[in-house]
C-alpha cells in the first residue's frame, strides 16, 4: 500500500513538471511576440515618418537662381526650363538643330525573300526599308535579287553637353532618364544645308531625307533618313540641391528620391505626386508585405503561447479569479480575445510616436476587450452563484464504479 502511494505521488509530481515546463515554454513564446511585435511596427513607423517627410517638406525653387541656403535640402523645382548648350549637328548630311538629344535612323532599299513550304520549295521577293541588312546571299535565287553587302550609312545619336537648368546645370543620371523623342520632320529648305558631293541625289519626302534618284520610285540600294529629337522644354524635378546641380536626397529609411517628370503636364506637377514616382509600388508592397507577415506572425504567436499556457493552468487546480472569470466564455473564446488585445496594445504603444490618436485607440480598444470578456464572465457567472453553486472549472473525474 505504501508503495502504491509512493508511486501516485511521484507521478503526480511528473506530471506537475511537464507541466510547468510546458507553461514555461508558452510563456516564453508569448514573451518573445512582444520585441518581435515591437522591432515591426518601429520600422514600420520610421517608414511612415520617412515618407511623409519626403512627401511634405520639399522647399518650391526656382531654376534661375542658385540660393545657397537649400544646398543639401529636399527641393522642389518646377517648370524649369531645360535647354542645351550648343546645336547638335550631322556633318554627314549638313543638318543642325537646337536639341538636347538627336537621333539619326538610316534605312535603305532592298529585296526580301518570303519563303513558301509546299510540294517543292518556292519564294517570293519585295523590295523594302529596312534599317537592318538583309544578307541576300542565302536567297534561293541570290544572282537575280541582290542586295548591298553594307549599309552606306550607319545609325547614330548626339546628345547635348552640359544641357542648363537655367542657372543650375542638369545632373547627368537625370538627363539620361529624360527620352522624350519626337520625329523631326525636314522642309525642302534642309536639302540646302546638304554637302555638294549628296545634293544631286538629295530630296525630302514625307519629312524623310532621301538619297536616291527619284524617291517616288527608289531603287535597290537607296537610302532614307529619319531624325528624331528631345526638343528643349519644361520639366519639374524633385532632388537634393548640390550646389548649382542636383543629387539623390535619400529619406531616414533610405528612399531616394530623384525624380524627373516632363512639364507639358503641369496638373501633376506637384511635390506629392513626384514624391510618389520616387516610392515605386514594387517598393511599398515588398515593406508592406512584410510589415504583414510579421504582425501575423507575432499574433500566432500571442495565441499558441496563450493556448500552451491555458491548457496548464487546469492541471493547477484553483488560479487567479480574474482569469477564471473570463475562462467561463470558453478557452477558445478566452485565446482569441486576449491575443487580439495584446496583439492591438502593442501595435498602438509602437505607434504613439507617431499619432498619439491612432496609438492610443488601438490600445484603449485592446483593454476594452478584455474588460469586455471578464463582464462576460461575470454576467453568465451570476445565475450560477445566485443558486448557491460555486463554479468548479476544472472538476475532480468521478470515481469508477466498484464491479459486483
Amino acid at each position: 500500500m505504501a508503495a502504491s502511494k509512493e508511486a501516485g505521488w511521484l507521478a503526480r509530481m511528473q506530471a506537475l513538471s511537464g507541466t510547468f515546463k510546458g507553461f514555461l515554454l508558452g510563456f516564453g513564446i508569448f514573451a518573445l511576440a512582444f520585441p518581435l511585435l515591437l522591432w515591426n511596427e518601429g520600422g514600420a513607423v520610421l517608414n511612415r515618418q520617412s515618407m511623409e517627410y519626403g512627401r511634405d517638406n520639399p522647399i518650391s525653387v526656382v531654376s534661375d537662381l542658385v540660393q545657397s541656403v537649400n544646398d543639401g535640402r529636399l527641393v522642389h523645382m518646377k517648370q524649369a526650363e531645360l535647354t542645351p548648350n550648343a546645336a547638335l549637328a550631322d556633318t554627314e548630311t549638313g543638318q543642325s538643330f537646337e536639341v538636347l538629344k538627336l537621333q539619326r535612323q538610316v534605312e535603305m532599299y532592298q529585296w526580301m525573300e518570303v519563303q513558301h513550304v509546299g510540294e517543292k520549295l518556292v519564294a517570293t521577293y519585295a523590295k523594302v526599308w529596312s534599317r537592318t541588312l538583309i544578307d541576300s546571299s542565302k536567297f534561293l535565287e541570290s544572282s537575280q535579287y541582290a542586295n548591298p553587302k553594307l549599309m552606306p550609312y550607319t545609325e547614330r545619336e548626339w546628345t547635348a553637353p552640359a544641357p542648363k537648368l537655367g542657372a543650375f546645370r542638369m545632373p547627368e543620371e537625370l538627363f539620361a532618364r529624360y527620352n522624350e523623342f519626337e520625329v523631326l520632320p525636314l522642309t525642302a529648305e534642309d536639302v540646302q544645308r546638304i554637302p555638294a558631293t549628296l545634293k544631286k541625289q538629295a530630296h525630302v519626302k514625307d519629312g524623310l531625307l532621301h538619297l536616291t534618284k527619284d524617291p517616288a520610285v527608289p531603287a535597290v540600294g537607296a537610302v532614307r533618313f529619319r531624325y528624331l529629337a528631345v526638343r528643349p522644354g519644361k520639366v519639374s524635378i524633385l532632388a537634393k540641391q548640390s550646389g548649382d546641380t542636383l543629387a539623390p536626397f535619400y529619406t531616414q529609411r533610405g528612399h531616394r528620391v530623384f525624380v524627373l517628370r516632363d512639364g507639358k503636364d503641369p496638373s501633376g506637377d506637384v511635390a506629392a505626386t513626384l514624391y510618389a514616382e520616387a516610392t515605386p509600388g514594387s517598393i511599398l508592397s515588398v515593406s508592406t508585405f512584410f510589415t504583414w507577415f510579421f504582425r501575423a506572425f507575432a499574433f500566432a504567436m500571442f495565441l499558441i503561447g496563450i493556448g500552451m499556457m491555458l491548457e496548464r493552468i487546469g492541471l493547477w487546480g484553483p488560479s487567479l479569479p480574474v482569469i477564471r472569470e473570463m475562462l467561463v466564455a470558453g478557452p477558445t473564446v478566452f485565446a482569441l480575445v486576449v491575443a487580439t488585445s495584446f496583439w492591438l496594445g502593442t501595435v498602438g504603444f509602437a505607434w504613439l510616436a507617431m499619432s498619439w490618436i491612432g496609438g492610443g485607440s488601438l490600445m484603449i480598444i485592446g483593454i476594452a476587450m478584455l474588460v469586455a470578456l471578464r463582464q462576460k464572465g461575470l454576467d453568465i457567472q451570476k445565475p450560477v452563484v445566485a443558486s448557491g453553486t460555486v463554479p468548479d472549472m476544472d472538476p475532480a473525474p468521478k470515481p469508477a464504479a466498484k464491479a459486483g
